[in-house]
């Protein structure tokens, strides 16, 4: 720990929004932290639809794209099963950039 650093990070939510806000309100109340629910949305509630977790996952990286240089890097086979373990049931792993971006 550092005193008065900050984790600057971000998560992309494709659907879910009333859920995820269900249960950050409590987590937010007992870390006695200033939060305001209506940050925390999802890809779907912006869209009006829902979009294919594929099609996200293209959208977000080719707008990355548009800023910086990508370089596709394969995954080897022990850290994707590293992944898919500490990542949980319910959990998808993208072991690859999207089709779109291959190449």
């Amino acid at each position: 720990m550092i005193r008065n650093g900050a984790h600057i990070g971000g998560v992309v939510v494709a659907s879910g929004a009333d859920e995820l806000r269900r249960v950050l309100i409590p987590v937010y109340e007992a870390l006695d932290l200033d939060w305001d629910p209506a940050t925390a949305g999802a890809a779907d509630d912006e869209l009006g639809r829902e979009l294919p977790r594929e099609q996200l996952a293209a959208a977000l990286v080719d707008a990355i794209a548009e800023e910086h240089e990508l370089e596709r890097v394969d995954v080897d086979d022990e850290t994707l099963a590293l992944a898919h373990r500490l990542a949980g049931e319910g959990t998808r792993v993208i072991g690859s950039l999207p089709p779109s971006r291959q190449g």
